[in-house]
């Protein structure tokens, strides 16, 4: 037995959408939401209502969350370049970090701890035993949250810092021309 279904090319099997007797366009309500601030609010909201049609709503502009949340419990992160100095003498590691340098600290400490040979600080301890990092000992040479400038930074403060630093590598390649015009005004770290 074959079963036939209604086309929808016929007229007579189009069932028409109710509407209660009213028309469409009025069933459709224009609203604007509006930060509210008080006095300023409501003759803005005064205004709009008395030369358009438009439903006027308010929104707070200071949320319960924002009232009730504590700043001081947030901490910046010091995202940049910064330089992690040796206990016993003047040499420094400088690096680079998207992420907060006291993260980056702890994990040069378990490279030193774990003798990665690819550690710059590890290096400097390689070849002078009774020398020692500490978490205390990094700072924040100059904050930048821009990746590709983190990187151009962290080179040009290797550069700078050529005859102290115990970097293994000097960052990505720049151009000699840049170098030195860079070099001349820039600060050691």
């Amino acid at each position: 037995m074959k079963t036939i279904l209604p086309s929808r090319s016929n007229p007579d099997d189009v069932v028409p959408a109710h509407n209660n007797g009213m028309n469409l366009d009025s069933q459709i309500t224009r609203r604007l939401v509006i930060p509210y601030t008080g006095k300023l609010s409501i003759k803005i909201a005064r205004v709009i209502r008395s030369i358009t049609d438009i439903q006027i709503c308010y929104r707070p502009v200071n949320k319960l969350s924002t009232l009730l949340s504590n700043n001081n419990q947030k901490q910046s992160n010091q995202i940049g370049i910064y330089k992690f100095k040796c206990n016993d003498c003047p040499k420094i590691y400088v690096g680079e970090s998207g992420r907060d340098i006291s993260v980056r600290a702890q994990e040069h400490l378990n490279d030193i701890r774990n003798q990665k040979i690819t550690s710059g600080p590890y290096s400097h301890i390689q070849d002078n035993p009774s020398h020692s990092f500490s978490k205390n000992n990094i700072s924040l040479i100059e904050e930048e949250r821009r990746k590709f400038a983190r990187k151009f930074k962290e080179s040009l403060y290797i550069l700078k810092s050529a005859e102290y630093n115990c970097n293994q590598e000097d960052g990505i390649r720049i151009s000699p021309i840049w170098t030195a015009a860079s070099l001349k005004n820039f600060p050691c770290p």
